[in-house]
C-alpha cells in the first residue's frame, strides 16, 4: 500500500462529527488481557455492549457459547488469553467487536496466514458490515450502508473473498430496517459498565500475583525487618533520632513500592484502553473511576498491614488515637504515591516514567525536613519544600509520635543524660510547629485529589491524541 506521494481526502458518510460514533476499528495487532480466559473475555465484552434489558444472563451465555462453537474456539474457552496462539488471538480479537449496534465497521487487513484461512466471523442481525478475510492491499472489507445506499468499498470483486453472514439466534430478515432494529437494542448504562469494569479489575488484581500476593508478602517481611532494625526507638529517649529516621524509611518504602507499579500500569494497558475506548465500550472516566475504586482498597489494606507491624515492633506510644493517626498518614502517603505514579504513566513510557519517578522521589526526600532541617533552610528553599508531599507526611508522623503532650520518654538506667526525654525537644530541634497535624493531613488529601484530576486529564488527552 502506498503511503507517500498520495494526495486527496477520504470521506465516510455525510455527518462528519458523528461518524466516529458509527464506526468500530479493528487493529492489525491483537491486544487482549492475558490474565482472562477466552470465555471471560467474550462475556465481559457482551456485558459492556449489550444491556440486560436486551439479553438476560442465560441468553448472553448461550450467545457466547454459540460464537465460540462457530469459531471452533470452544475447546480453549477456559484457556487464558496469554496462552493462546496467534490465530486464536486474532479470531478472539475480531469477535469481540461483533457485539453492539454499529451501522458501519472499518477493518484493517489481516496478513496473518492463520487468520486468512480462519472461519468467517458470525455477526448478529444488527451488523451490516461484517469483518471478513481480505487481501493485505485492501484497507476495508466490502461493506454496504443501507441508511444512505452507499458502498463503503468499491474495489474489484475478484480481489474479495466470498462474504458469508451467519446469525446466531434467528435468520436474517429479507428486508432489514437497521434503525428500527437499533431502537430495540439497549446499551448498558455507565453505572452498569462501572460495575463490570470494577469486577474485571478485581479479577485482574487477584490473578496478578506480583501486584497482590507477592506485594503483601514483601510488605510483611520488610515491616518485620524494619521493626527489628529500629527496635524500641519509639520509647527509648536515646534513640529518638533513629525513631525519626524510621519515619522516613516508612514513607520512602511505601512511596516507592507504590509509585513504580503505578508508573507501569497505564503503559501496559494503553493499547487495550485505546481500542476499547475508541470502540465505545465505555467512557474514559468510567474506566478511570473503576480503576481507582478497585486499587484504593488494596493500597489501603497493604498500608494498614505494614503500619500495624512497624508501629508495634518499634514501641510507638500504646494509644489508639496515635495509632490511627500514624496509620492514616501512611495510607495517605501510599495513595498519593499511587496517584503520582499513574499520572507519570499517562504521558511517559515505562523507562522515562521510572526515571522521572525516581528523580522526583529524591527531590521530595531532600526537602522533607530531615536531611536538612527546616530551621537550617534559606527562605527560598523552605518555600520550595512546600511542594514536597514527603514534607507533610514526615511532619505528620513526627507530630503523631511527639505532639499532644506526650509523656516523657524512657531514659535507660545506664545512661547518665538523655537529651530527648521531653517529647517537645525533638519538635523544637526539627523546627516542626506543634498542632499542625490536621493541616498536613488535609494537604495530603488535596495532593491526592489534585494528582488524580491531572492524571485523568493527561490520560484523556493522550487517548485523544493517539
Amino acid at each position: 500500500m502506498r503511503t507517500h506521494g498520495v494526495k486527496g481526502t477520504l470521506a465516510f458518510g455525510s455527518s462528519g462529527s458523528t461518524n466516529r460514533k458509527l464506526c468500530s476499528y479493528i487493529l492489525q495487532e491483537d491486544y487482549l488481557q492475558p490474565l482472562f480466559t477466552v470465555h471471560e473475555i467474550m462475556l465481559m465484552a457482551c456485558d459492556l455492549k449489550v444491556s440486560s434489558d436486551s439479553l438476560n444472563r442465560s441468553e448472553k451465555l448461550r450467545l457466547v457459547d454459540k460464537i465460540l462453537d462457530t469459531l471452533q474456539l470452544s475447546y480453549c474457552k477456559q484457556t487464558r488469553c496469554g496462552s493462546l496462539s496467534g490465530g486464536q488471538r486474532k479470531l478472539l480479537e475480531v469477535t469481540n467487536k461483533e457485539y453492539g449496534n454499529f451501522t458501519k465497521a472499518l477493518a484493517k487487513a489481516a496478513t496473518d496466514p492463520t487468520w486468512r484461512h480462519s472461519p468467517l466471523v458470525p455477526v448478529p442481525v444488527d451488523r451490516l458490515a461484517p469483518v471478513v478475510p481480505v487481501p493485505a492491499a485492501l484497507v476495508c472489507p466490502p461493506a454496504y450502508d443501507s441508511n444512505h445506499n452507499d458502498a463503503i468499498y468499491q474495489g474489484h470483486r475478484k480481489e474479495v473473498e466470498p462474504l458469508s453472514v451467519t446469525t446466531v439466534e434467528q435468520p436474517l430478515p429479507a428486508k432489514l430496517n437497521l434503525k428500527q432494529h437499533q431502537q430495540r437494542q439497549h446499551r448498558p448504562s455507565e453505572l452498569a459498565k462501572l460495575l463490570i469494569l470494577m469486577k474485571r479489575s478485581n479479577i485482574q488484581l487477584y490473578r496478578d500475583w506480583t501486584v497482590t500476593h507477592l506485594k503483601l508478602f514483601v510488605h510483611i517481611v520488610c515491616a518485620i525487618v524494619i521493626g527489628l532494625l529500629f527496635g524500641d526507638s519509639g520509647i527509648n529517649a536515646t534513640k529518638s533520632i533513629s525513631n525519626v529516621a524510621s519515619f522516613m524509611v516508612h514513607i520512602l518504602y511505601l512511596w516507592y513500592t507504590t509509585l513504580m507499579p503505578g508508573v507501569l500500569k497505564y503503559p501496559y494497558e494503553m493499547n487495550i484502553l485505546k481500542k476499547e475506548s475508541f470502540n465505545r465500550w465505555y467512557k474514559i472516566r468510567t474506566y478511570f473511576v473503576a480503576s481507582m475504586l478497585t486499587s484504593l482498597p488494596v493500597q489501603i489494606f497493604f498500608s494498614i498491614v505494614y503500619a500495624s507491624i512497624v508501629y508495634a515492633m518499634t514501641y510507638q506510644p500504646c494509644e489508639l488515637e496515635r495509632y490511627l493517626m500514624f496509620t492514616a498518614v501512611l495510607v495517605l502517603n501510599t495513595i498519593v504515591a499511587d496517584g503520582f505514579g499513574l499520572f507519570l504513566g499517562t504521558f511517559l513510557n515505562e523507562i522515562n516514567g521510572t526515571f522521572i519517578g525516581a528523580i522526583m522521589t529524591c527531590f521530595m526526600f531532600v526537602f522533607c525536613g530531615f536531611l536538612i532541617m527546616f530551621s537550617h533552610m534559606s527562605d527560598a528553599m523552605r518555600g520550595v519544600s512546600y511542594l514536597s508531599s514527603h514534607r507533610y507526611s514526615f511532619e505528620a508522623l513526627v507530630l503523631t509520635a511527639y505532639d499532644d503532650s506526650r509523656s516523657d520518654l524512657v531514659c535507660p538506667k545506664d545512661e547518665m543524660y538523655c537529651h530527648y526525654v521531653k517529647a517537645n525537644t525533638i519538635l523544637r530541634e526539627l523546627g516542626i510547629v506543634s498542632g499542625n497535624y490536621l493541616f498536613n493531613v488535609v494537604t495530603l488529601v488535596v495532593h491526592f485529589v489534585a494528582i488524580k484530576v491531572v492524571g485523568f486529564w493527561t490520560l484523556k488527552r493522550k487517548l485523544k491524541m493517539g
